[in-house]
């Protein structure tokens, strides 16, 4: 092969590299893209969780309902091992948009660090909700 036509090979052989290098990140653009597109249309499909927990006092604490409709059929469920627990005001038939109910939970020596609550509801078109928290 003479000089000139072995720069030329050599040439055009870096410059396909130099393309198929390019080419990689756009491949994993578009899957990254496909990835994002299919997170939001999932988020989107999921109804955000309606609710906030606060402490009121030591052992006093509110539910809020942080949504824009009323939620119907609301009830917590705490693990109540080692613990006192009272909420006089569930299950409730519904709660507004920005209104909260109070409970009381007391931990005693001994009781569990981590201490999970539950709530379950039903949206206004009838599906049934839950979210699991930690007791804050």
């Amino acid at each position: 092969m003479s000089n000139p036509a072995w720069w030329a090979l050599a040439i055009a052989s870096i410059s396909l590299g130099w393309q198929v290098v390019a080419w990689f990140p756009s491949l994993r653009s578009a899957k990254a893209t496909e990835t994002m597109a299919d997170l939001a249309l999932q988020q989107a499909k999921e109804k955000p969780t309606p609710w906030k927990i606060g402490v009121t006092d030591e052992y006093s604490y509110r539910l809020e309902n942080t949504s824009r409709v009323p939620l119907k059929s609301v009830e917590i469920d705490v693990d109540t091992t080692g613990s006192g627990f009272s909420s006089p005001g569930f299950p409730a038939d519904a709660i507004d948009p920005g209104a909260e109910r109070s409970f009381v939970y007391a931990r005693s020596y001994g009781s569990k660090p981590l201490i999970l609550i539950t709530v379950s509801w039903v949206w206004p078109d009838g599906e049934q909700g839950s979210w699991t928290t930690e007791l804050p």
